[in-house]
C-alpha cells in the first residue's frame, strides 16, 4: 500500500489512503471522521457476523478497506493492544468481551498478540476453517 503525504495548494495537509473514495485523498479535517467510519464498519460487520455466522461476499472489500485505514504500514496486521484501543474508543465502542472474541478469531490473543486482518476477514466471510 502506498501512502503519500503532502500539501494541497499550501493549505491542508492530506494523506492518500485506500478506500478513501474515488480520489483517495483524505484531508486532515476529514481524517478523524474517516477513522471513526472505518471503526464502525469493523464493529457493525463483526456484530452482523456474530448474529448470522457469515457475512455476504460483497462486503469483503469494505471490511478490508476499513482495516487498511488503521494499517498505515501495509503489514496486514496490527498488535492486539492497538486494535483493542481502536475498537473501545472509536465508533460504536465495544466492550472487552466483544473485543476478546475478535482477538480469538483473528489470532491475536492477549496483549502481546498480533491481529491478522486476512484471518479475521476470511472468518467473517465464512472462508475460515471452523474448529
Amino acid at each position: 500500500m502506498k501512502i503519500l503525504e503532502g500539501r494541497e495548494g499550501g493549505g491542508d495537509s492530506f494523506l492518500i489512503l485506500p478506500g478513501a473514495g474515488t480520489s483517495g485523498v483524505v484531508h486532515d479535517s476529514d481524517y478523524e471522521e474517516y477513522l471513526e467510519a472505518a471503526a464502525i464498519v469493523i464493529q457493525e460487520n463483526w456484530r452482523d457476523y456474530r448474529e448470522s455466522g457469515a457475512l455476504q461476499p460483497h462486503l469483503e472489500e469494505e471490511i478490508k478497506a476499513a482495516f487498511a485505514a488503521f494499517d498505515l504500514q501495509g503489514r496486514g496486521a496490527m498488535p492486539s493492544r492497538e486494535l483493542r484501543v481502536i475498537l473501545s474508543t472509536r465508533g460504536e465502542k465495544m466492550g472487552d468481551v466483544e473485543i476478546d472474541a475478535i482477538l480469538d478469531v483473528a489470532g491475536g490473543e492477549g496483549q502481546a498478540g498480533t491481529v491478522k486482518f486476512d484471518t479475521l476477514t476470511n472468518e467473517m466471510l465464512g472462508k475460515g476453517i471452523k474448529s
